[in-house]
């Protein structure tokens, strides 16, 4: 990966220096790691120095764990790289986001990873599913939120009931709607869109975190007027589940609306899952 910064490119041809005239065995792991070091920072000079510096602080005081820094073999590598890519690990905050969701549900929750980008269902029996690290904003404290956000929406599901039995009636004419695919799709907008209503009818202090995490969501979403009008269609009712503030393209207006207007249904204090089947 190139270094597109030209200060990038000084600070490594700097360090490359100190390193070869006096510890040239470790000149090489550092040229090896500084382009994922690079691609951690974002950009950010600061941070990327912040790394070069460490590792070039602890060659001189030992120069074999200075190699195995710049090797990302050393713990507090991989802390350093950690910190200057803003990512979090579920791992360091499991134990307070569990305290968090039992607070909010009112009984005992356990939280598993799962290596992927985003949660799994809750399961019924009080797991919560939540990435094993977040690291999609260059701020730690906005992936943390996230986070936060994250074990709200699942402890929430378990709370308002998406996982209560269902009466037969309710759940029967699921199976002879002709695309089953999109009939999932529109249930899982509209529950949380319900369950969104719900948190922030029920905790508002919790609102400021959502609305910045969904702020912070909305910057990486597709373009409305780029996409295929069914894609449109779907990508605009996921925004309105969360808030009201929608740009939609002209020929998508009529039916955006319509649903819209069936969406707010299930936006009401005494709104249950069945009102989103």
């Amino acid at each position: 990966t190139p270094l597109e910064s030209s200060e990038a490119q000084e600070i490594t041809l700097l360090a490359s220096r100190i390193l070869a005239q006096s510890f040239p065995w470790v000149a090489m792991p550092y040229l090896k790691n500084v382009p994922e070091a690079y691609r951690l920072s974002v950009g950010d000079l600061s941070k990327f120095g912040e790394w070069t510096s460490e590792g070039l602080a602890l060659t001189q005081r030992d120069m074999e764990r200075g190699k195995a820094f710049f090797s990302l073999e050393l713990k507090t590598s991989r802390e350093v790289l950690e910190k200057i890519s803003g990512g979090v690990h579920l791992k360091d905050i499991s134990r307070s986001l569990t305290f968090y969701a039992e607070a909010l549900c009112g009984h005992p929750v356990e939280i598993r990873a799962v290596p992927s980008t985003g949660a799994e269902p809750t399961s019924f029996n009080g797991v919560l599913f939540l990435p094993e690290e977040i690291r999609l904003f260059p701020r730690p404290e906005d992936n943390l939120r996230f986070y936060r956000v994250m074990t709200l929406h699942e402890a929430g599901h378990l709370e308002f009931g998406t996982y209560d039995p269902l009466p037969e009636e309710s759940v029967a004419p699921l199976s002879h709607l002709p695309d089953p695919v999109l009939a999932n799709i529109l249930w899982t907008i509209v529950e949380e869109g319900r369950i969104d209503f719900l948190l922030r009818s029920e905790y508002a202090g919790i609102r400021g975190d959502m609305d910045a995490v969904i702020t912070l969501q909305m910057r990486d979403r597709p373009d409305l007027f780029q996409i295929p009008p069914h894609q449109g269609i779907l990508e605009a009712l996921m925004r309105l589940s969360v808030t009201e503030d929608v740009d939609v393209p002209l020929p998508l207006v009529e039916v955006v609306s319509g649903a819209f207007a069936i969406l707010k249904n299930v936006m009401q204090r005494d709104a249950t899952v069945v009102d989103s089947l």
